[in-house]
């Protein structure tokens, strides 16, 4: 049984019908409080106006400047169609304020370094997981042990790979005897994979202080910060090549 969804077409006519509710709403808002909507926009406009009403654009800007304001100040009994009407004569001086942050917009995308020219690193399937490993140190264990390329996991290591089912450990190291498990011979597998009895600290593997260390940073310490930053980077610290562990 498949449980792919299929995706499922949006109708254009459900698109367009919530724009006309929305549109419908606005206007009866506008109805409504038509007489603070009026207000309201004269007032911002207004100052907008005031703002460059000096020097040379004294001329252009003054009629509207008062034309906000004689409107502003008769809100109560101006009708839709004059609202309109004054909008149309004022409402242009919004370009000079959105023009300048447009332009200051698309610049600052333009110089953005996240932009292509700006990096010279080839960037696809196969190189994203190692740049992200960066970011995400959790998954570098993941791509040491795959193949750089294809980032396959065919050929794990031993120590690597997925636990058994008891039913396949047992088969796998021929535990079952005249149909019951001999658990002296269980024993002493359990006993063989712990490996060599750690009687000290120095007994310990590189990753094993780490992961130690870790541990007490935790839970002892109580600095979490520290012990995440330690964990980081005994993660990355797959990726390192070295000759002391032959590569791996």
């Amino acid at each position: 049984m498949s449980y792919n969804r299929q995706p499922v077409a949006e109708d254009p006519m459900q698109i367009w019908g919530a724009v006309g509710v929305l549109l419908i709403l606005l206007l009866f808002v506008i109805w409504l409080f038509l007489p603070e909507v009026v207000y309201a926009s004269c007032l911002i406009l207004h100052t907008l106006w005031g703002l460059v009403d000096w020097g040379p654009f004294h001329n252009y800007a003054a009629p509207r400047y008062n034309l906000l304001a004689m409107t502003g100040n008769n809100a109560a009994n101006i009708s839709y169609s004059q609202w309109v009407n004054v909008m149309e004569q004022t409402i242009g001086i919004l370009w000079m304020y959105l023009l300048p942050v447009t332009l200051w917009c698309l610049w600052e995308w333009y110089q953005h370094p996240g932009q292509s020219r700006f990096t010279r690193r080839p960037v696809d399937i196969t190189r994203l997981p190692h740049i992200f490993a960066s970011l995400s140190p959790a998954i570098a264990p993941v791509l040491a042990d795959g193949d750089p390329e294809k980032l396959f996991h065919g050929g794990k290591r031993p120590e690597r790979r997925v636990a058994l089912t008891p039913e396949a450990f047992v088969e796998q190291h021929t535990l079952i005897t005249n149909m019951q498990l001999d658990v002296a011979a269980a024993r002493r597998c359990f006993m063989a994979q712990l490996g060599k009895p750690l009687t000290s600290w120095k007994d310990m593997a590189p990753h094993e202080k780490a992961l130690f260390a870790i541990f007490g940073l935790q839970y002892f310490l109580d600095d979490r910060k520290a012990a995440l930053k330690l964990m980081d980077t005994l993660n990355l610290s797959c990726r390192i090549k070295s000759k002391r562990d032959s590569g791996k």
